[in-house]
């Protein structure tokens, strides 16, 4: 136990909730707690996770911390998280001088080209400072903390987060999403021209019944073409769903929730251009 912190508390992994061992993996700790409410500072700057040794301090981000209850939604880089035992870690707070602990972009290290929370602001929490700018969307109430509404009456609600380019054969695009209803094509995450799927690098969407698709520009020497994945079932309007679509040069799939819902195998280095990336639009 380090001194300079008054309070500790351990903090168990279950070994269920982790499918495969996984290295500096970014987990979500989300929990109300009175003892941090009472003790930690206010704004949570004292608030440090470390490894099971309760020595080495690990990288964490926090996406909300509310003093009024003690609730705190942070992502902690874990360095090695178990499948077939639980893992430990330690929480430390309650030190009244010291600064901010966080340090964001330690947390997102392994391949992220951007990562972004949407809660109070719109920049990138990795190193490569890719922030977005606000086009027209309006806070709503998120799954964690706060979320954008995308919601013009033109369609035209969007974030821009640049023209950078993502290279090779491997990407994987991820959002959380809510629908209220579903009357035309919605784009989640862009890289576009136009809303035609073939003037897309890559795109996560939902067409107008509801299903969601994933589409990517490959290229093989100077020839590209656009290869679109969709999943046949109806995505679920009015609740929280977590939409990611996955390319390793051989295969696209697309998954709902964490589930595998559709799968093609294809080839080629993504395209490269200077199109914009929404996420909203259309």
């Amino acid at each position: 136990h380090d001194p300079t912190w008054s309070y500790r508390k351990t903090i168990t992994i279950a070994n269920a909730q982790v499918p495969e061992y996984q290295i500096n993996f970014p987990v979500l700790m989300n929990f109300t707690d009175s003892d941090l409410r009472d003790n930690a500072q206010s704004d949570g700057s004292d608030i440090v996770f470390t490894a099971t040794n309760g020595r080495v301090q690990l990288d964490h981000e926090i996406e909300k911390y509310d003093n009024s209850d003690g609730t705190l939604v942070a992502w902690v880089k874990v360095p090695q998280l178990y499948s077939l035992t639980d893992t430990t870690l330690y929480m430390y707070y309650g030190h009244g001088v010291t600064e901010s602990q966080e340090n964001p972009t330690g947390v997102w290290t392994n391949g992220y080209e951007s990562v972004y929370h949407l809660n109070d602001d719109f920049e990138d929490s990795t190193d490569n400072n890719r922030d977005a700018a606000n086009s027209g969307s309006v806070d709503a109430v998120g799954l964690l903390a706060d979320a954008q509404d995308f919601e013009g009456t033109d369609g035209s609600d969007h974030l821009d987060l640049g023209t950078w380019n993502v290279s090779g054969d491997e990407i994987t695009i991820q959002s959380w999403a809510k629908f209220e209803s579903f009357s035309e094509s919605s784009r989640l995450i862009s890289k576009a021209s136009s809303s035609s799927p073939d003037d897309h690098v890559y795109g996560l969407a939902m067409d107008n019944s509801g299903r969601p698709y994933f589409f990517l520009m490959l290229c093989d020497d100077d020839d590209c073409e656009t290869s679109i994945l969709t999943d046949s079932s109806i995505f679920e309007s009015g609740k929280w769903n977590l939409v990611t679509g996955t390319y390793d040069g051989s295969w696209m799939r697309l998954f709902v929730n964490g589930t595998q819902v559709a799968s093609t195998s294809d080839s080629g280095n993504l395209g490269q251009n200077n199109w914009d990336i929404y996420a909203g639009n259309n």
